[in-house]
């Protein structure tokens, strides 16, 4: 039971991995005819339910791939989620103004 449930783990990020290049890059996106605006919606909408069903278990995650607790601790979010979203940081921890 618990090699499924890895599989499945396994199954969702690499799905999550895909939809995120599909959804980033501008070669896919309607504006360059490879996929059609419904298409585009889709991706978006089906990579926000990859998101949600990692996110329980993303600690756990982390965890297999060996990143220390530090990391958790001494990112800027981690002192104040809130005030870290203030502005768009672009995912990128190290510009992030606090």
């Amino acid at each position: 039971m618990l090699i499924i449930c890895y599989r499945h783990v396994l199954i969702v990020l690499l799905h999550t991995s895909l939809l995120s290049i599909i959804h980033s890059q501008p070669f896919f996106t309607a504006h360059a005819s490879m996929i059609t605006t419904k298409q585009a919606e889709i991706v978006t909408k089906l990579l926000h339910q990859k998101i949600k069903l990692l996110g329980p278990r993303i600690l756990d995650i982390t965890a297999c791939w060996g990143v220390p607790d530090s990391v958790y601790r001494d990112t800027p979010a981690a002192g104040d989620w809130e005030k870290f979203n203030i502005t768009d940081n672009k995912g990128e921890v190290a510009l992030a103004k606090l």
